[in-house]
C-alpha cells in the first residue's frame, strides 16, 4: 500500500489547488447557464465550452496529482498556461468601466505569480522524482 502523505507535502497543496480551479470553472458554468436567458451569443458558448474543458483537465490533473500520476502533473502543467492566457484575456477584456488598468495588472500580476510558483514546483528534481514508480514497481516477468 502506497502513503500517499509521504514528502513532498506540496504536491497535495498543488493537487488541492487543481481541485478549487476545476469547482471554480464548474461554478461558473452553472452560473451562466442560469443567468442566460434567451438568445446567447456565440462568445457565451465558447465561454460554457471552455469552463467544461479547464474543468475536466484540473479535476482530471487533481487525481493524477493526488496519485503520483507523471500524466497528471504533464496535464497539470500544460493546462495552467491555458488557463493563465484566458483569465488574462478576461481581465483585459471587461468593460473599462468596470476594471481600473492598475487593477487589471494587479490581476494578471497575481495571476502570474498563481501559474509560476507551482510550475517551479512540480519542475524541481526532488519533486519529479516523487512521479517515478519505486523500482520494485516494475518486474521481469
Amino acid at each position: 500500500m502506497r502513503n500517499y502523505f509521504s514528502r513532498p507535502y506540496g504536491i497535495y497543496v498543488i493537487a488541492v489547488w487543481a481541485l478549487v480551479l476545476g469547482l471554480q470553472n464548474i461554478a461558473r458554468l452553472i452560473y451562466t447557464l442560469t443567468v442566460s436567458t434567451g438568445v446567447q451569443p456565440a462568445g457565451l458558448y465558447a465561454y460554457q465550452w471552455a469552463s467544461v474543458a479547464f474543468s475536466v483537465a484540473f479535476l482530471g490533473a487533481t487525481v493524477g496529482l493526488w496519485q503520483r500520476k507523471n500524466w497528471g502533473r504533464w496535464l497539470f502543467l500544460g493546462i495552467v498556461p491555458i488557463f493563465f492566457v484566458v483569465a488574462t484575456i478576461g481581465v483585459f477584456s471587461a468593460n473599462p468601466a468596470d476594471i481600473s488598468t492598475a487593477a487589471r495588472w494587479g490581476l494578471t500580476a497575481r495571476y502570474a505569480a498563481s501559474i509560476a510558483l507551482p510550475w517551479v514546483y512540480l519542475n524541481l528534481t526532488f519533486v519529479k522524482n516523487a512521479f517515478i514508480p519505486p523500482k520494485d514497481f516494475f518486474t521481469d516477468d
